[in-house]
């Protein structure tokens, strides 16, 4: 992701690095099913610096169990 200390996210991730307990994630797909992921989250703290290229910050995903596709209500 950009590097954006702004961003509501990066203060929820950096909490969730520190904290190294396991989170749940939910992708929504375009078709209104829903996978759940159980993992532990991390980000880097430093962003990488590439000429010409916004800096960024890596988020990376740990699962720690199945993950789990929902489909959507009928």
């Amino acid at each position: 992701v950009a590097d954006d200390p702004e961003q509501p996210f990066v203060e929820v991730l950096e909490a969730y690095d520190e904290s190294k307990e396991i989170q749940v994630f939910r992708l929504n797909l375009i078709n209104g099913d829903s996978i759940i992921y159980p993992a532990v989250p991390s980000i880097t703290s430093t962003p990488t610096l590439t000429i010409n290229q916004l800096m960024e910050r890596v988020i990376t995903l740990a699962m720690q169990g199945r993950i789990s596709r929902y489909s959507k209500a009928s």
